[in-house]
């Protein structure tokens, strides 16, 4: 029984249903039941699908649970197909799982060709041996044909294509990488000879996927029972039927002509953030009204992505945009990469990478999921996408992330010609407080966009110490203030005019304008000094970051009071005798 304080959802979001939510799975016991009979009547059976129409759910809460309780049966569900020792690694999990079967230990050698091992394990439970390929798909994505007589297709073809072994073979795929299997063709005949397709769920399966599991909820819940109003249930299938809603290079929440069957995926989205807020809002009946008021599936599909991005820091979203396609294959395939290999393809400093990639398969945001080591990772973890569904829509994102993106370089492109036009407005004849404000405008311009270019730069190139990642942003704007300012400050009190009759805060006559750009190396030094002086401080202890962030928030105020202050009295004669010649006159 589930208690009232936990947090059970009868629904799963894109995670796919496993053995352990087989009693709130509803909607496919035909499929699962067709699937059956073909593994028993044929050695080879192709099980081929949409991406995001269950076929891993099916698998693992249809299938696996319907086989597991048949006697003298051992199954086998085999999904890592990343390692280049995929073929140890499968070995190894039939051994295990007959091992449970029987009391005896096993005399056997995992290290036999698959056809040997295979019937020695047959032999050993004197029953049958099922191995399920889960997102066979993957298998091309990883690894090259193989076409020498010890590696694995030869010997996935020699106990294919023998009766004495005991064996039957489930590939489940993606239906777009379904003519890879023609790869096989030569070795394997009759691999083709039981083809299954999994449909998306029509409306009746659909209406069970919903309203059956809230009923086991309700058996098994000590609380009050929660209920789902008649009206919302064919208002939520309306909204996620196939076409309603497409998420790819066109956008998410774009209106296409209606075709048959749902989107599962979609399905189990709007169903869970339903729940939630229900259960947040302390109701036990999931409402139209409140499906109405999150935006329809539309919003809620939409939001489940840009929310979970958007919840990213700018420099974190930069990050993903470089690496997430890397995660993606050319036909749309999730392929798993380490943060290492992910900074390396996009040139961004690794630790940043390793940082964005946990927090984007967090749970709270399940962009991406860790995939389980591999031999050869050592101590790396490789993340993937956590559903196949979502590669288009990452893509989608990327592309409108990079067309925003464009605004910034083009106002750097506005304000360096502004600079320009400031800069060549000084040789026509102004009043020379009008000088002073446009040499001091151009001066803002000039040092705000060499200063950021270079923290661009650095943070490209130069590879960050972990502890100091968070104390970035800090750095480049306090160096970034701090630059302007005291810049400022030597701006203001320099000597522009070699005349006596000349405006200390600018002349027309003042021929010599390296003072100018004097006063831009100052700030832009200024701004590298203190930026990396907190960068190192985060290195030390996040203590000091505080600490130094205090102390300089601080003086950034006290200087830049004293700044203005300074620049209206000096402008008023008052600090007249406050002068810093030109170093060219010097």
């Amino acid at each position: 029984m589930i208690s009232n304080g936990d947090s059970f959802c009868p629904y799963v979001g894109l995670d796919p249903y496993g053995e352990a939510q087989r009693d709130f799975f509803f909607g496919r016991v035909q499929d699962t039941r067709r699937i059956v009979s073909n593994l028993y009547a044929s050695p080879s059976t192709v099980l081929f699908g949409a991406s995001g129409v269950g076929k891993s759910s099916v698998l693992q809460a249809g299938v696996v649970p319907l086989l597991r309780a048949k006697p003298r049966t051992a199954l086998v569900v085999f999904n890592t197909w990343q390692s280049a020792f995929f073929l140890n690694a499968l070995k190894t999990q039939c051994v295990q799982t007959v091992q449970t079967l029987i009391p005896d230990e096993l005399q056997i050698d995992s290290n036999l060709p698959l056809d040997e091992l295979l019937a020695g394990l047959a032999q050993a439970i004197n029953g049958t041996i099922f191995l399920l390929f889960d997102q066979f798909e993957e298998y091309f994505a990883y690894q090259a044909e193989d076409l020498g007589e010890t590696g694995f297709e030869a010997q996935l073809a020699r106990a294919m294509n023998t009766d004495e072994i005991g064996a039957s073979f489930l590939f489940v795929m993606r239906e777009d990488a379904f003519a890879k299997l023609d790869r096989f063709g030569a070795r394997m005949p009759y691999l083709l000879t039981h083809i299954l397709r999994l449909r998306h769920l029509n409306t009746e399966q659909a209406t069970e996927a919903i309203r059956n599991p809230l009923e086991v909820y309700n058996q098994r819940f000590t609380g009050h029972p929660v209920k789902i109003e008649d009206e919302l249930v064919p208002a939520i299938l309306n909204q996620v039927q196939r076409g309603r809603v497409r998420v790819g290079q066109g956008g998410v929440g774009i209106t296409r002509p209606q075709q048959e069957g749902i989107e599962t995926p979609f399905l189990q989205i709007v169903m869970t953030r339903l729940w939630h807020e229900e259960m947040r809002a302390g109701s036990f009946t999931l409402r139209l009204a409140t499906f109405n008021h999150l935006g329809g599936a539309e919003q809620i599909i939409k939001q489940h992505l840009d929310g979970s991005m958007n919840s990213l820091s700018g420099e974190q979203q930069e990050i993903a945009a470089a690496t997430l396609n890397y995660l993606i294959t050319p036909d749309g395939t999730k392929i798993a990469h380490t943060a290492s290999s992910l900074g390396y393809y996009a040139q961004v400093p690794i630790p940043r990478v390793k940082q964005t990639m946990q927090i984007l398969s967090s749970p709270g945001l399940r962009i991406l999921r860790p995939v389980p080591k591999l031999p050869e990772d050592a101590d790396e973890q490789r993340f993937e996408i956590f559903h196949d569904t979502l590669a288009p829509a990452l893509l989608d994102w990327r592309a409108r992330f990079y067309r925003r993106s464009v605004a910034p370089r083009r106002i750097n492109l506005v304000l360096a010609g502004l600079f320009l036009f400031l800069f060549v407005l000084q040789f026509f004849s102004l009043h020379p407080f009008i000088l002073a404000v446009t040499r001091a405008a151009a001066y803002l311009l000039l040092s705000s966009i060499l200063l950021n270019l270079l923290y661009r730069l650095f943070f490209r190139y130069v590879s960050l110490f972990e502890i100091s990642i968070a104390t970035t942003p800090i750095a480049r704007q306090f160096g970034l203030f701090f630059g302007i300012i005291l810049g400022l400050f030597v701006y203001s009190a320099t000597d522009w005019g070699i005349y006596a009759s000349a405006n200390p805060l600018g002349n027309l006559s003042a021929d010599d304008y390296l003072v100018f750009l004097y006063t831009v190396f100052f700030g832009i030094v200024v701004g590298l000094l203190v930026f990396l002086l907190m960068w190192f401080a985060g290195i030390i202890t996040k203590k000091v970051v505080r600490q130094f962030q205090i102390g300089f928030y601080g003086i950034f105020l006290v200087a830049s009071f004293a700044l203005v202050l300074f620049s209206v009295l000096k402008f008023l004669g008052v600090f007249d005798f406050v002068m810093i010649e030109p170093f060219t006159q010097q």
